[in-house]
């Protein structure tokens, strides 16, 4: 008997408690930025060519006082807006039903806003005029949501009959007739059977805009990404406009750091003898010496100071404190790095154009904010190590000794002319399965991933082409949280 009144507590519940599990009608639940789906937020927005503005507010009733938020960010930059003031009102029919002013908060660009929702339901437009440095501007904030309590549908004249009571009632009386007749498994399925018929389910969404869905798909080219603004801010995403620039036309090629002429120096014995270092131990490699400088004492009768013949760096010692040498014996290696050779391969296709040229920028992925200017000393004649390819080799000097002997690097030999192209700084450009993409601000909360191609290396910039306008704003500061963002489909 107490199973039986336990299974008819259990269909009352499942029966009458779903009366309250209304449907989220608000316009928009979106994902936040670890791909979760949000609390449903109803979510406005406005956009000049000065401003976007974000207003969000939870569910609103009539006559409600609650306190909406609103998000201002600079149009171009993204940058949140601090120094401006926003008046914002109500209006219906010509009558003003309500007004207020935005309030800063401690967190740059977020102002919230108290207020007060109009007595009837519907959809309302909040006029906001926002004053900054460059005067005020007015926006129309359209679809600002205002519905029963209840969840009902939009408007005072609306009415559902509450098939869920019904529902309820039907199963109870089947329930009490089942456990009078001891029928308890069939008390169950009709219960069961009545209430998934008449549940509130059935109630259809009312709101006017669909969510956007979260896709599994990578950020690849064309992926939609989502970033609320708020997180847009507190990840430090920023945007620059695309513009076209003069850039002087390059041939990018690989090239190859070496020692300059004359500048990779093996030091000898002289004679036979025993060699000595100073302090008993030899020199650490990477010290620093100036030509001239003793940096040996080779014993045979007299001492004999061996000295540095150029300045440099130690990169290699090769015998002991106290050891014997021969004549002619290799002691040290000594590398002078303020002045480098770069070896460039360049195919034969493009000789021609190479043999006009005597000048070329040398970058380094190592250090994109780089670049050295490199001067051309000679062409090679035969095949060097790539096959196909002869060698070009252009003096660097090496400000900094940013350039490391045997490191690989990008050439651009200027070809002459000048090209208009697409510049962006390389902070904007990501590699995601081996295609290079930017990621483009198309709404408020919205980016767009777009594959590129790179061009000329310009130190801590670089030429970029692909499907792109000008005034297009990609992303420059905060783009690696894009990469793991939420990737969303819009519905018809």
């Amino acid at each position: 008997m107490k199973r039986a009144r336990g299974f008819f507590v259990l269909l009352l519940v499942a029966s009458f408690g779903g009366t309250g599990a209304q449907a989220h009608e608000g316009h928009d639940k979106a994902p936040d930025a670890s791909g979760a789906v949000a609390s449903n937020r109803h979510v406005v927005t406005a956009v000049s060519d000065r401003y976007e503005v974000v207003l969000k507010n939870d569910p609103l009733h009539p006559g409600l006082k609650t306190v909406l938020d609103l998000y201002l960010s600079d149009f171009q930059t993204n940058a949140p807006v601090t120094n401006a003031t926003i008046s914002l009102s109500l209006r219906s029919e010509g009558r003003e039903l309500w007004t207020g002013a935005a309030a800063p908060t401690k967190r740059p660009g977020i102002f919230t806003v108290p207020f007060q929702a109009p007595p009837d339901t519907g959809l309302f437009t909040i006029l906001a005029t926002i004053s900054g440095s460059g005067g005020p501007e007015r926006f129309a904030l359209s679809g600002l949501e205002v519905r029963r309590a209840d969840g009902g549908a939009i408007g005072p004249s609306a009415r559902h009959f509450p098939w869920q009571w019904l529902g309820g009632i039907g199963a109870l009386v089947l329930i009490i007739l089942a456990i009078v007749a001891r029928r308890r498994t069939s008390a169950a399925s009709a219960a069961l059977a009545l209430s998934l018929i008449l549940a509130p389910a059935t109630r259809a969404h009312e709101g006017h805009d669909k969510a956007p869905t979260v896709s599994g798909a990578p950020a690849g080219p064309g992926a939609q990404i989502y970033i609320a603004k708020e997180s847009q801010f507190l990840l430090g995403v920023l945007t620059e406009p695309l513009k076209r620039l003069p850039v002087q036309k390059r041939l990018s090629v690989l090239g190859r750091v070496a020692p300059r002429g004359g500048g990779d120096i093996e030091i000898v014995a002289p004679q036979s003898g025993r060699i000595s270092f100073r302090d008993g131990r030899a020199p650490i490699l990477g010290r620093s010496v100036t030509k001239g400088e003793p940096i040996a004492t080779l014993t045979v009768v007299d001492d004999l100071s061996l000295r540095a013949p150029i300045s440099g760096v130690l990169t290699g010692v090769l015998v002991v404190n106290g050891q014997l040498v021969e004549a002619g014996q290799k002691l040290m290696t000594l590398l002078d790095p303020t002045v480098v050779w770069v070896h460039a391969d360049v195919y034969e296709s493009d000789l021609a154009s190479v043999l006009q040229s005597t000048r070329a920028v040398i970058t380094s992925q190592s250090t994109p904010e780089l670049a050295l200017n490199g001067r051309r000393v000679a062409l090679g004649v035969t095949q060097g190590e790539v096959p196909g390819a002869v060698e070009a080799w252009f003096e660097v000097p090496n400000v900094g000794g940013w350039l490391r002997v045997g490191a690989l690097v990008d050439v651009g030999i200027d070809l002459g002319g000048v090209d208009s192209s697409f510049v962006v700084p390389r902070s904007a450009v990501f590699e995601k399965e081996g295609r290079k993409l930017v990621f483009v601000h198309t709404a408020p909360e919205r980016f767009t991933a777009r594959e590129v191609t790179l061009g000329t290396s310009l130190g801590a910039r670089v030429v970029i082409a692909g499907a792109l306008n000008p005034g297009d704003r990609v992303v420059v500061t905060g783009g690696y949280s894009l990469l793991t963002a939420p990737i969303v489909s819009i519905g018809p």
